[in-house]
């Protein structure tokens, strides 16, 4: 500790350390806005953003570590071999850009954690390799403990910037993963400076082609431009994409479903307002990032899920990998029913929406209920009544009346029509009728009149017809209301019997009593 104490204090120049530092911060800040940009795509759109996070980690690592050896001064000499410089470059973009498609090639801490660690092992590949470019007239030795601590250093804050870097993209959250960023390229580089030891040897030149801190300091200026460059389009890009963004969260929050998109790692990436209100669930635990494990956890805890989590995780993901809709019905706490249908997408994830299908199933309740009484109404109705369709003239409804007035059964009638059920005498006057009833559109009232039933021979109805038109107007249906009067007809006959042998009896009584005076 003492001897990287002392390279600090004594070897470099404060100034260029300080430089360094702030150069270490603002690429380290860039690279965790675009692997929030990596973290919110996917497919080749996230591969991307996964490049460009690695180049401008690798840029800032890099750029770090040479303005910190432009103050370093070892009192001797100094130069860069030029493949080795760009090399280091190389090394500190790839391996980083591993370690961040690392960090979200699976969901959950470790996966993030893995990932900063070979982060951290990319700053130590740039490291070293850059220091293996430094050309000087001596012999570069290594304290070997603290190249293992200067590397350990690089791993353990990697890993706890990426595993804060996963949790959210808040401004809160982005800051801290930053400075933990710039911790463990900074740590890795001083402690790694605090293990070197220049031993001068006349016998070692520098190379006439390496490069001169002067040309190194204009390198590290391209670099830096480099990192601005590409920092100022990552803003740019990610300006357009805020306002999309907003544009969509607009769109989703007026939703009347409330949706959910996760990618083929079981990650939520998109979602509105309408599922967490629905539902009651915290906003704390529904954002992008979390799994679909924990948002089901969630669900238990607020009791509006009664499925068992792996059971519910199991059913969903055999569905997804087969590419299979699954559309489920779930009864919440607070007496609420939603309908929830999940459809898998190309890359792997899937689309869930969650529809509040309450009030629809009431009020297709209450349609069944008035259908069911309207029916049983028609049925036990005592008089005859059938629908036929306007186009073909069949019957496509008769009631229990019907059937009895006519001695046939249903299956006898629904399909047929009136000639091929009643007479032919009788059938030809139905049919006038129909004719037109369709041609004039009124409704056809026929008082009493005998008409021959199919099974049971002549009767006497009065009947009504009418006609029910779509909504444009066309003919649709024919319905008719027919009442059997034959009885009524009957008594009526055998009163008017009555009546007129009463009348006759008077008038014999009254006829003969007169005689019967005249005789006296």
């Amino acid at each position: 500790m003492f001897r990287v104490f002392n390279c600090l204090t004594v070897e470099h120049d404060w100034r260029l350390v300080l430089l360094a530092v702030l150069i270490c911060f603002l690429t380290s800040l860039a690279a965790i806005n675009l692997f929030h940009r990596a973290r919110a795509a996917s497919g080749r759109v996230q591969l991307a953003w996964l490049a460009t996070a690695g180049i401008t980690t690798g840029c800032g690592i890099w750029a770090t570590h040479f303005i910190a050896m432009l103050a370093y001064e070892p009192g001797i000499p100094v130069a860069y071999n030029v493949g080795l410089t760009a090399l280091s470059l190389l090394a500190a973009a790839a391996v980083t850009s591993i370690g961040f498609a690392v960090s979200l090639a699976m969901p959950g801490l470790w996966a993030a954690l893995v990932g900063g660690v070979v982060v951290g092992a990319g700053v130590g590949a740039m490291h070293y390799t850059g220091m293996w470019a430094l050309e000087v007239p001596g012999r570069v030795a290594w304290d070997l403990p603290l190249v293992m601590s200067s590397v350990g250093l690089g791993m353990v804050f990697g890993a706890a910037a990426l595993a804060s870097a996963v949790r959210s993209d808040e401004i809160r959250t982005t800051l801290v993963a930053a400075l933990l960023l710039t911790l463990a390229i900074v740590s890795h580089h001083f402690t790694a400076m605090g293990a070197v030891e220049i031993l001068p040897d006349p016998t070692r030149v520098i190379d006439a082609f390496s490069l001169s801190p002067t040309a190194l300091a204009l390198a590290i200026a391209n670099a830096a431009v480099a990192v601005l460059g590409m920092s100022l389009a990552g803003a740019f890009a990610d300006r357009r994409l805020r306002q999309k963004d907003a544009q969509l969260t607009t769109a989703l929050n007026n939703m009347a479903q409330g949706l959910l998109m996760f990618d083929p790692q079981k990650r939520l990436i998109l979602y509105n307002s309408r599922y967490v209100d629905m539902y009651g669930l915290s906003p704390h635990v529904v954002k992008p990032g979390c799994t679909i494990e924990d948002l089901l956890r969630h669900h238990k805890e607020v009791g509006t899920l009664s499925e068992d989590v792996e059971q519910y995780c199991a059913t969903l993901d055999a569905a997804i990998a087969e590419g299979k809709t699954t559309s489920t019905m779930e009864s919440s706490a607070n007496g609420r029913t939603i309908h929830t249908v999940s459809r898998p997408m190309a890359d792997g994830g899937w689309v869930t929406t969650h529809e509040d299908v309450t009030d629809r199933i009431s009020a297709q309740r209450e349609r069944d209920r008035n259908r069911d009484l309207l029916n049983l109404i028609v049925e036990n109705v005592p008089v005859t009544i059938f629908v036929k369709k306007a186009s073909d003239r069949r019957f496509i409804l008769v009631n229990r009346a019907c059937e009895n007035e006519w001695g046939l059964s249903r299956s006898e009638i629904l399909g047929r029509t009136a000639s091929d059920i009643f007479p032919p005498g009788a059938a030809d006057e139905i049919n006038d009728g129909d004719e037109r009833l369709l041609k004039y559109s009124a409704p056809l009232y026929l008082d009493e009149h005998a008409i021959e039933m199919p099974r049971k021979g002549v009767r006497f109805v009065t009947s009504k017809r009418f006609v029910v038109r779509s909504t444009d107007y066309a003919n649709q249906y024919l319905v008719g209301v027919v009442e059997d009067v034959t009885e009524r007809k009957l008594s009526e006959e055998r009163l008017r019997q009555a009546q007129k042998m009463e009348t006759i009896g008077n008038l014999t009584g009254g006829l003969a009593h007169d005689f019967n005076n005249l005789l006296t």
